[in-house]
């Protein structure tokens, strides 16, 4: 596909909703119930058993907003901006999550590496990561690095 062709397409993408009303009702409902979600626009599709972890903020797509002021149509608009780059990398996932009355939006890149994960995490200056196997929730990026030597290195251990 040319470059016109590719750009034009992004731009009809980014007009139209990629949530339907009934997938943002259900958005928001992902959100009271858990604090967050994570999805690439089908709300019924999971990310694959690793660990997930935010792009590095100083790439631009982290977005910070008072979550009193979070709605379907926020959370549509801030998928739709980054459609094409999880269209193009298959292990690219977008959410968001309550933080104590912030709400954090941003791309999570899905690792079945957790060493490569820990790596990311520690280099992008991320906070916290997913793991979908070890965690129940989010965990602190110095604890999920020190578990993983405590495995003694193991990949994809328990």
């Amino acid at each position: 596909m040319n470059r016109t062709i590719a750009a034009a397409v992004s731009v009809l993408r980014q007009a139209s909703p990629l949530l339907n009303d009934d997938q943002k009702r259900r958005l928001m409902q992902l959100i009271e119930e858990t604090g967050g979600y994570t999805t690439r626009g089908d709300l019924d599709e999971h990310p694959a058993p690793g660990t997930m972890v935010s792009l590095p903020a100083s790439q631009g797509h982290e977005e910070i907003l008072p979550t009193s002021t979070v709605n379907g149509e926020n959370q549509d608009d801030y998928l739709k901006r980054k459609q094409d780059m999880m269209q193009n990398n298959p292990d690219l996932w977008g959410g968001g999550w309550d933080d104590s009355g912030t709400f954090y939006n941003d791309l999570s890149q899905n690792y079945d590496d957790p060493w490569e994960a820990a790596h990311a995490a520690i280099i992008g200056e991320q906070l916290g990561v997913y793991n979908t196997d070890m965690y129940d929730d989010a965990v602190s990026t110095q604890k999920f690095f020190n578990d993983q030597i405590a495995k003694g290195g193991r990949r994809n251990d328990r």
